[in-house]
């Protein structure tokens, strides 16, 4: 086994690129949508956009759960 506080420092420095990455595809993804090779249609960014409207603090956490979910399967704690 390794150090357990170096396990936590790369995780938490995953989580927060990862997170990062994903809010700057998220911020400028959509001046591209009038490409041919964009992939969602207007429709399912619509749909997004209410659902986010309707539960956005909780599917944040959701999404931070979903997370949660994988590294427990990966170390099989639950």
């Amino acid at each position: 086994g390794g150090d357990p506080v170096w396990l936590v420092l790369v995780a938490t420095l995953g989580n927060t690129l990862g997170a990062v990455v994903n809010w700057v595809l998220g911020r400028y993804l959509l001046h591209f949508q009038d490409r041919r090779w964009f992939y969602f249609r207007l429709e399912q960014i619509d749909k997004a956009q209410h659902w986010f409207q309707r539960y956005g603090f909780w599917s944040l956490l959701l999404a931070w759960l979903v997370s949660f979910a994988v590294y427990q399967g990966i170390t099989r704690l639950a």
